[in-house]
């Protein structure tokens, strides 16, 4: 796991036969990245860079993750650790590019954040639907809902939320979970890695810290930054610790004689 301080997550050091190594939470690198989708509803409501979304970014790279900023319709899976969508603009739609890309997303290992909105996006909502095989309210959902406790990854913690005309977006009978009593928080995917939240406003500076949003906010933040997961080292780290290792060993060897 990686280790956290105030500063974000710093190298572990590991001692060796007398050497210190550098654990691979050092060696990987994790970068999220937010995807506008042809149509944006706000440049202030933008994850990567929009004014309203100071906090929530603070959270973000304080994992030690770095944010990327790219298009919607061009993602590769693969391209980032995790992802972010923006929302789409109000009566807009999402193109079949993007479509396809939400569709791959959905089906992979990605860990993605995705926001719907209210009833004046009912298009846009009811593409989401269709894809997740879940169900558009066209309606504003309540604005404090309790929190289930189904995903600890993201609950743990929250007690309730407190949301400002938020969408609604129900699972279906084979498909998806709702974390929020009136499913405006909602994880879908084979994986559990495509999280619905139907509200851009829950995490921004003026109500992030409402109800329990901030604790929402925290964790949604260390989910996406895998800091449950531990990280592989790839071969060039393999190579950097075994040489590191055999110039301790010599050390050792020589303070012997």
């Amino acid at each position: 796991m990686k280790t956290k301080s105030l500063f974000g997550y710093m190298p572990k050091f590991v001692f060796v036969s007398g050497v210190m190594f550098f654990s691979s939470s050092l060696l990987n690198a994790w970068t999220i990245q937010v995807l506008d989708p042809a149509s944006t509803y706000s440049a202030v409501t933008n994850c990567y860079n929009g004014p309203d979304y100071t906090t929530f970014r603070s959270y973000l790279t304080a994992t030690g993750s770095s944010l990327t900023l790219g298009s919607l319709a061009s993602y590769t899976i693969g391209d980032a650790d995790a992802v972010i969508v923006n929302v789409v603009g109000s009566s807009s739609h999402y193109s079949s590019a993007e479509l396809s890309v939400l569709s791959s997303l959905l089906n992979s290992n990605t860990r993605v954040l995705v926001f719907g909105e209210n009833n004046s996006w009912n298009s846009s909502n009811g593409e989401l639907a269709s894809l997740l095989g879940g169900v558009n309210g066209n309606r504003e959902g309540a604005n404090t809902q309790t929190v289930s406790n189904l995903y600890p990854l993201i609950t743990e913690g929250v007690n309730s939320l407190t949301f400002t005309a938020s969408g609604v977006i129900s699972p279906g009978q084979s498909s998806g979970v709702s974390l929020s009593s009136d499913n405006s928080l909602t994880l879908w995917g084979n994986n559990s890695n495509f999280l619905l939240l139907m509200d851009i406003n829950l995490l921004d500076n003026p109500r992030i810290n409402q109800a329990d949003n901030n604790k929402l906010a925290g964790n949604i933040a260390n989910w996406l930054s895998g800091v449950d997961i531990t990280p592989i080292p790839e071969p060039s780290s393999y190579a950097l610790v075994m040489g590191m290792a055999g110039l301790g060993a010599l050390a050792i060897r020589r303070r012997r004689k």
